[in-house]
């Protein structure tokens, strides 16, 4: 009987488990290991258990001539069963953790062939980044030089046209000499931008913090312009909001070219009516504050298309999209932490707003405590 028991629990056992193995777990190989490690313990545990308990219902010589069968009989057996369970068991498992093995290495190569690719991905990548910044290096320093030389002829043209002014000209004359000075102004201007545009694109240009007064800052732009409003017929005012009579630090060059640019452009493109700049100063944290010019127009306003472009103040635009002018304030913005904010007024116009990050200016009181 006991030589059946333990043929069925060894096929039970092989049967039973089977599926796991196709299934490629791991837990067959482990289950048969148990398996002839209980054939095993469940021989010996008979044994011992009829040794010991063995006497009190039978005489010494029934007990040892039973145990003695047992050893005759079932020994063999037993030993074969768990043996063979042990065996296939050891050489299953071995077998998958060479196929485990194999695996790895194979996700090892796989790795380091990627590894590789990135790494060659990379270096394009940077070699590529190094050859588009050569290029944009090269680029700047023709749009340096061409300014440069176009510089020096429009000075000249210019200068040699006021000369001619003072001479004796008929009426025609001085008008074709006005619109020929006007011509080369605009093309000096322009010149002008396409450098300070190139400059900024290449990073080569140096902040110059001082502190500065932004209502001062904002009547030079005034008085620069007047001229030009006056002989368009349109009213040009400023005004001076929170707090903006009190000096701040940063670079004002900079500044003073952003919103040259954009009140140039307020009034170049406001046939009537009138165009305004509004200082405004507000905090930004402990030492630093909020500049903020606000320029209003009467004029045409912009396009859509345009608007759109400008309404994201983190989505990059192009030179070309923009313009030239709006390109400068826009980088000036960024380079201060700030931006540009622009919108179509529902009664008609434009309202742009250069927003730049500045530092507070000490007082004096606060010199002489610290």
């Amino acid at each position: 009987m006991f030589y059946i028991a333990v043929t069925i629990i060894a096929i039970v056992s092989l049967v039973r488990y089977a599926q796991n193995s196709r299934a490629g777990n791991i837990g067959f190989e482990i289950r048969l290991l148990c398996a002839g490690l209980a054939i095993w313990t469940v021989f010996h545990a008979i044994d011992f258990i009829w040794l010991v308990i063995g006497p009190a219902f039978s005489s010494p010589e029934a007990v040892a001539a039973f145990s003695e069968r047992m050893h005759s009989d079932y020994r063999l057996f037993t030993d074969l069963a768990a043996t063979g369970l042990l065996v296939v068991g050891f050489l299953r498992l071995l077998a998958r953790f060479r196929a485990l093995y194999s695996d790895m290495e194979r996700d090892a190569a796989d790795l380091a062939d990627e590894l590789g690719s990135n790494r060659e991905n990379e270096d394009q990548l940077l070699a590529s980044e190094q050859t588009q910044r050569a290029i944009a290096k090269s680029k700047t320093d023709f749009l340096v030089s061409i300014s440069h030389e176009l510089r020096t002829p429009l000075n000249g043209i210019i200068g040699l046209g006021n000369l001619l002014a003072n001479t004796e000209l008929t009426k025609e004359q001085a008008k074709l000499l006005s619109t020929l000075e006007q011509s080369a102004q605009a093309m000096l201007t322009r010149v002008s931008d396409v450098l300070d545009l190139a400059r900024l694109q290449s990073g080569q240009t140096d902040l110059r913090s001082v502190a500065f007064h932004p209502c001062d800052l904002a009547t030079s732009v005034q008085a620069l312009f007047t001229p030009f409003a006056n002989k368009k017929g349109l009213s040009f005012e400023t005004a001076c909001l929170d707090n903006a009579d009190r000096p701040v630090i940063s670079d004002h060059l900079l500044i003073k070219q952003a919103l040259t640019n954009i009140v140039s452009n307020a009034i170049k493109y406001t046939p009537t009516g009138h165009v305004k700049i509004e200082t405004r100063v507000r905090s930004a944290g402990s030492e630093r504050l909020w500049l903020e010019y606000v320029v209003e127009d009467t004029g045409v306003g912009m396009d859509d298309e345009l608007l759109e472009l400008l309404a994201d103040p983190d989505k990059p635009v192009s030179e070309a999209e923009i313009g030239v002018g709006l390109a400068i304030c826009w980088r000036v913005a960024k380079l201060l932490e700030g931006h540009i904010d622009v919108e179509a007024k529902p009664e008609g116009g434009m309202r742009v707003c250069l927003a730049i990050q500045v530092q507070r200016e000490p007082k004096p009181e606060d010199d002489h405590d610290s």
